[in-house]
């Protein structure tokens, strides 16, 4: 049975929709406050929070989600969040949609990186020992040691781990 394009959009909006936080984004009226508020709008003209609110609202899942979508450049910091008038939580949102992105394989190699890290240490950073003589001669206490495999675990369960590791999933 082929699938239409129809439902293909369909399907991608119902997947956000289900998302966490993605409930809300049938209210959003393209008022503008999302990006007005965004500091990474504020340098480029690239990321558009409302611009990604609408791709979402059309489904259209391959202009949102190319392999050179700027959805990456969200700095996660929830302005666009807390001054949406609708609730629409813009951040949830565009999180839902890297989590699509990655499950495409479309993964900027920075983030790769990042995320190859976390999978190796527990955490997106090194701590060596260097950063823990800093820290202590700032006064602050060591970086705790992370449970690696809980992490593993949490990659796993969010479908990332095979991406970043070539495992199979489970």
């Amino acid at each position: 049975m082929a699938v239409t394009t129809e439902e293909m959009v369909r399907q991608f909006t119902d997947s956000i929709l289900s998302a966490h936080g993605g409930h809300r984004l049938p209210s959003c009226y393209q008022c503008g406050k999302c990006t007005a508020g965004c500091p990474v709008a504020r340098v480029t003209d690239a990321f558009s929070p409302k611009k990604f609110i609408r791709l979402a609202q059309l489904g259209l899942e391959n202009m949102a989600l190319d392999k050179k979508s700027p959805i990456w450049l969200c700095a996660t910091c929830y302005n666009c969040t807390e001054v949406c008038p609708q609730d629409v939580e813009p951040t949830e949102i565009f999180i839902a949609l890297k989590t699509f992105a990655i499950r495409r394989g479309i993964l900027p190699m920075g983030r790769k990186m990042g995320f190859g890290t976390l999978a190796k240490k527990g955490r997106m950073f090194d701590v060596g020992d260097k950063q823990q003589q800093e820290r202590a001669a700032l006064g602050l206490d060591p970086c705790p040691e992370v449970d690696v495999d809980q992490t593993l675990a949490i990659l796993e369960l969010r479908g990332i781990l095979p991406l970043l590791t070539g495992r199979k999933p489970k």
